[in-house]
């Protein structure tokens, strides 16, 4: 990748203090984690700790627990893929079709391959102990320099943990034999066919601009990294988008230049030319649905039946009815899912997808009342991608939003 790029792309991700730190991180985030401490068990100051009754010891005990809990600052850094993440990637990417077998090492090479080259397309995240950065820097009691602090950044960059998060899209039209295409191809059109949308789902696939919009992350990673990082796929795809148009133009007018008119290459064809110019995502993501609404709906139903003339019945379910129909049909036996976003930017994607559905992971058996674990299948036209990314930078926040849209003027009479 052109070393600009990459040091455009974490100058845009940093928000340390440093300014010309050569890593790229998102903001810090803060966790509790227990402490072993060996001097739990010191005495107290006044020499009188033999005569604490029992309700003071328990006092202390829990004072103790307070005092072992501290506060981890975590570095989200980004990088484009690179060959040291063959093994991290491959790991996250291994349950992507729910366990059903692929040629996930494949899928890894792909996302690799793009973040390698010129193109400079994805990013992965690596997260970082910052306070042990801080300790290898020596502390921060005034033994901190700025040459410490960029030698243990440094070497956290050389040599980073295996990656939390991937995003990235791969053109499918320079794929189509490859063995991992073909697998989660078939994946998705045979739950599809299912839900009664294959023929939706086959098209986008088939489509020569269509791309595979890969995210995945780690469950307990923070919102707050999701819009930079779909803000810098969208941003990586259209230059190079760009990049692409005037490359191939620079080639037809060297050619003209050469040999004349006659000798112009002919125009190429769709699917050659559209190399990064996607039209529409294919996404496959992790979403939970809530059975709480629906099993109280449940209970209650049952209860009617139980006791109550068959007027009253009657009734009551005329008047669910109507409410349903208030609510959108959420409320009452048989309505769609209340789904649950692990990510927020599926959420926007989902609202704005011209062809959805959702279907169970399998071999995941739950309990009454928990949480059912779904995957999300959607198709996203890229002339919905502004506004998705407008919306989740609205409701989770972004230093760098996208600006909003152009005033529409009210025509002239």
């Amino acid at each position: 990748m052109d070393p600009r790029r990459k040091k455009q792309k974490q100058e845009q991700a940093a928000q340390s203090d440093d300014g010309d730190e050569e890593g790229s991180s998102a903001p810090e985030v803060s966790t509790s984690e227990d402490e072993d401490d060996e001097d739990a068990s010191g005495t107290d100051s006044s020499g009188d700790s033999d005569d604490h009754d029992g309700s003071d010891e328990e006092e202390d005990s829990s004072d103790d627990d307070d005092d072992d809990k501290k506060e981890l600052q975590v570095d989200f850094r980004f990088f484009e893929p690179a060959e040291r993440d063959f093994h991290g990637l491959r790991a996250l990417l291994g349950s992507y079709l729910d366990g059903k077998g692929y040629d996930v090492g494949g899928l890894v090479d792909a996302v690799i391959a793009q973040g390698a080259k010129g193109d400079g397309v994805g990013t992965v995240v690596h997260a970082i102990d910052a306070t042990a950065d801080e300790r290898r820097a020596g502390g921060s009691g005034g033994g901190k320099t700025k040459a410490a602090a960029a030698a243990a950044k440094k070497a956290d960059d050389d040599d980073p943990a295996d990656p939390i998060a991937v995003v990235t899209a791969v053109g499918l039209e320079g794929y189509r034999s490859a063995p991992f295409a073909s697998g989660v191809r078939d994946f998705v059109l045979a739950r599809a066919e299912a839900a009664g949308k294959r023929a939706a789902f086959e098209a986008a696939w088939d489509a020569p601009r269509a791309a595979l919009l890969l995210n995945e992350r780690l469950v307990n990673c923070p919102p707050q990294i999701a819009p930079p990082l779909v803000q810098y796929l969208f941003e990586e795809v259209e230059r190079a988008r760009r990049e692409e148009a005037e490359e191939r133009a620079e080639l037809e007018a060297a050619a003209r230049a050469a040999g004349g008119a006659a000798a112009a290459p002919p125009p190429p064809s769709a699917a050659a030319a559209c190399g990064y110019a996607f039209d529409r995502y294919v996404l496959l993501t992790r979403v939970y649905e809530d059975p709480q609404e629906a099993e109280e709906d449940e209970e209650e139903e049952e209860e009617e039946d139980d006791d109550g003339d068959e007027k009253q019945q009657q009734q009551k379910k005329k008047q669910k009815k109507k409410k349903s129909k208030g609510n959108g049909g959420n409320s009452t036996k048989g309505a769609a899912p209340v789904l649950v976003y692990t990510r927020p930017e599926d959420r926007f994607f989902h609202a704005r997808s011209t062809a959805a559905f959702t279907f169970p992971v399998e071999g995941r058996p739950v309990s009454r009342g928990e949480l059912r674990p779904l995957r999300l299948a959607l198709v996203l036209p890229a002339s919905e991608v502004a506004a998705a990314r407008r919306d989740l930078d609205r409701a989770v926040g972004n230093a760098r939003a996208m600006p909003p849209p152009p005033p529409v003027l009210p025509k002239k009479k």
